[in-house]
């Protein structure tokens, strides 16, 4: 498969690798450590909530008491922090999120960059599990439920609810089938204004994940749908980060931007990426 050519943002995102956020670090730390280890640190740094679920401990950065049991997101939140810092407490801002579940991301942005009250967000998910009720206790105790628009069904058909450029962030969460993924991630490009940003959950095709989708023999999953929409859009995107798990990328202002081939470590990730684990 030949290796995509993609775009520098000419004000990328510098991530310090080496310097997480202290929430990250320590979520690395004492996971998997006693509970009583928990409570203790949750007294000492307030601004932290630590709750356990089941057989998941949340050991991140909330301001309020959420209930969760599934965790995909607390090892973004370091590299969430650094590209979305430029809308932070910024008004005005439209979050769009598709694929909801608990409400994990969605409440960390309302609690971290989504803080001036003139924010708003629009979620989309089927909701059709005992997980919208955990939703519905998170979004109520959230203190933001007036600034979230919640659209239950189907992304291809919920979407078209949201008006055209009217999004600042977009983040895809929902089906990983590749027709799906895909056609949320046009839906999304249509939606965001210039200069916003799309993240795209997911990369590789893992067997876990091709058995969550049932997958059909000759679906490529994320990774097809990433690649087909890149290829659509290249002359008016500019990546902003990629990463085995996820990808970013900025709607360009214009439409001329100067093409770069992807550097030696990106090319190595990149065709990484494309394995199935």
């Amino acid at each position: 498969m030949p290796v995509l050519s993609i775009f520098q943002d000419p004000n990328p995102t510098i991530l310090n690798r080496k310097a997480p956020a202290i929430t990250h670090r320590l979520f690395t730390l004492f996971r998997g450590w006693p509970i009583f280890l928990f409570a203790f640190v949750s007294l000492t740094l307030p601004q932290i909530t630590v709750f356990a679920k089941g057989s998941v401990h949340s050991f991140i950065y909330y301001q309020r008491s959420y209930k969760f049991t599934v965790d995909t997101f607390t090892d973004r939140i370091c590299y969430w922090e650094s590209f979305l810092s430029e809308y932070k407490g910024k008004p005005g801002i439209h979050y769009l999120e598709i694929g909801v579940y608990e409400g994990r991301s969605l409440f960390w942005m309302l609690d971290n960059i989504l803080t001036d009250p003139t924010s708003q967000a629009t979620v989309i998910d089927t909701f059709d599990g005992p997980y919208y009720r955990r939703f519905l206790y998170n979004l109520a105790i959230s203190g933001a439920g007036d600034r979230v628009r919640i659209l239950r069904g189907l992304s291809t058909d919920e979407i078209h609810e949201v008006p055209v450029d009217s999004v600042d962030i977009a983040y895809i969460d929902g089906s990983g089938r590749s027709d799906v993924m895909f056609e949320d991630l046009v839906n999304a490009w249509d939606r965001v204004r210039q200069g916003g940003l799309i993240i795209c959950n997911r990369y590789r095709m893992t067997h876990h994940l091709a058995r969550v989708l049932d997958a059909k023999p000759g679906d490529g999953g994320p990774i097809a749908a990433i690649q087909q929409f890149l290829n659509q859009y290249k002359d008016r995107l500019l990546m902003v980060m990629f990463q085995p798990n996820f990808v970013v990328v900025r709607k360009a202002m214009e439409p001329e931007v100067k093409k770069r081939e992807l550097s030696v470590a990106e090319e190595k990730g990149w065709m990484r990426a494309q394995r199935v684990y």
